[in-house]
């Protein structure tokens, strides 16, 4: 028998009912061995019951507290069983000492004490009681060497069966440590890339930075020269009023902006699943890549109304970040690039088309693979589309592309809305 502890239900179930007929063909060959000897007939059947009754009622309810004892105990009452069985059909009836072979495969061999002491038990105490009683010694002995190699093949099985469940444990742990390793480089990867696109949109943050800035400093510096003439001239401090303080505070307000959505994306997710607007997280990184557009190129956004969606925010901004820079390299001198939102019945869904030089299907069969990029050496990690895509797949969305050469490039990715009672908690 395999070990209580790692044999499975099924396979628990499946060997009770094999030892259940098994023992009840026994004793109806015993019965037939008798027939027509009432007393005897009725002693078989008596204690066929007594002992299944015993086997399925009362063991049961000790062994949830006592598991070693609850056997100790059915081995001592089969024993007893066998020995008052024996005296009433008689030693020299052949079926009596089936019993010894069918306990010697039915021990749980797992416990390898308790195990032989049971076969010994059964066998070598109806053949002492045997012997004693003047029964010849060819049964005993003949049926006590089936008993030893039924007992010996049994072991060895569960040794065999043993050694693969230690080997499929040991599989196991293997898997769930390699599991482990690929969550945490993944969760590199992610910040990697991260990382990456924050580089690469360094120049163009910068100069989307610079840019309110210039006016701040020219016209904190024009405050100043002309400070000392504001109280005396009503038209310079109604311009100051109406037109030089108003752009110094929208430039302010624009660099805070930025601060602000880099921060929001540099930073990590809450531990859990929330639920948020994706357009909100959509516009922060059409900031965020607004500068990785030079002159020349268009960059719009079109954002539809959406219901609100679970997931990690920082995340999906990543992801709308990543596609849009990629859209922004891909494109020539001239192109456009598109960011655009919707809703329909399987959920949300937010795009990134742009009219650059398209790819082939041999691109797009390999585009998500990691370290896969087309750009120059030294130009790209071959991660963004990867971290993009295992994104999205623990969202439990999808990315689809369109694409074709000469025909521009679109990714759609497809998510589902958040539950109203997920939202309310």
């Amino acid at each position: 028998m395999t070990r209580p502890d790692t044999r499975s239900a099924g396979e628990a179930g499946e060997l009770n009912v094999i030892a259940s007929l098994s023992a009840l063909l026994i004793e109806a060959l015993m019965l037939w061995s008798v027939w027509g000897r009432g007393v005897q007939m009725g002693a078989i059947a008596l204690g066929a019951g007594l002992m299944s009754a015993f086997h399925f009622a009362l063991v049961p309810r000790v062994a949830t507290r006592h598991p070693i004892g609850a056997e100790w105990l059915r081995v001592a009452v089969s024993v007893l069983w066998l020995g008052l069985l024996g005296e009433v059909v008689g030693w020299e009836n052949p079926t009596i000492w089936l019993w010894g072979p069918f306990f010697a495969v039915v021990s749980d061999a797992s416990h390898r004490g308790l195990a032989r002491s049971s076969v010994l038990l059964h066998v070598g105490v109806p053949t002492f009681i045997a012997l004693a009683s003047g029964c010849p010694p060819l049964y005993p002995v003949l049926f006590a060497a089936l008993a030893a190699i039924c007992f010996a093949i049994t072991e060895k099985r569960v040794r065999h069966v043993s050694a693969l469940l230690d080997a499929r444990e040991h599989a196991n742990r293997e898997l769930a440590l390699a599991h482990a390793q690929l969550e945490h480089a993944q969760e590199a990867a992610v910040a990697q890339e991260k990382l990456s696109s924050l580089g690469l949109l360094a120049a163009g943050i910068a100069h989307e930075i610079n840019n309110p800035m210039g006016y701040v400093t020219s016209n904190l510096q024009t405050l100043m020269s002309e400070l000392s003439d504001l109280p005396t001239s009503t038209e310079l401090l109604r311009e100051y009023q109406d037109e030089i303080l108003p752009d110094t505070l929208d430039g302010v307000r624009r660099v805070n902006a930025i601060v602000a959505d880099l921060r929001r994306f540099a930073r990590g997710d809450p531990e859990s699943m929330v639920a948020f607007d994706l357009n909100s997280e959509l516009r922060a990184a059409a900031r965020i890549v607004h500068g990785r557009f030079p002159a020349g190129t268009t960059f719009r956004t079109e954002l539809r109304e959406l219901p609100p969606i679970m997931g990690l925010p920082r995340q999906l901004s990543q992801v709308a970040v990543n596609l849009v820079v990629n859209a922004a390299q891909a494109i020539g001198p001239h192109g456009s690039v598109c960011l655009r939102s919707g809703a329909d019945a399987r959920g949300v869904w937010f795009a990134v088309e742009d009219d650059g030089p398209g790819m082939d299907e041999e691109t797009q069969r390999h585009l998500f693979h990691p370290f896969f990029t087309t750009k120059p050496l030294g130009e790209g990690t071959g991660l963004g589309l990867s971290v993009v895509h295992g994104i999205v797949q623990a969202h439990g969305g999808t990315v689809k592309v369109a694409s074709a050469p000469g025909r521009g490039t679109c990714f759609t990715v497809f998510l589902h809305t958040a539950p109203a009672a997920r939202i309310a908690a």
